[in-house]
């Protein structure tokens, strides 16, 4: 879904740059062109933004991993 029309931003664009370790509104705006335009997109790119850092939390082991992080790491030894 577009967040941004003005400048054709995605939540998909979204959940990448969150994923690439983006957790402040203020990385998202230098990393993707949100705001730029007119602006009436930050309040719907803030909330997939903090609803991406909630999933990620909830995704957590309870040593505080990803479990992304555990299975790329079981992919590379070859275990999954």
């Amino acid at each position: 879904m577009y967040v941004c029309v003005c400048k054709a931003v995605t939540d998909s664009e979204i959940c990448r740059a969150v994923a690439g370790g983006v957790e402040t509104i203020e990385d998202l705006c230098s990393c993707l062109p949100l705001g730029s335009g007119c602006g009436k997109c930050l309040d719907a790119a803030e909330a997939v933004l903090r609803q991406q850092l909630d999933d990620q939390v909830d995704r957590q082991t309870p040593d505080g991993s990803r479990w992304g992080d555990i299975r790329s790491k079981l992919v590379l030894s070859g275990a999954a």
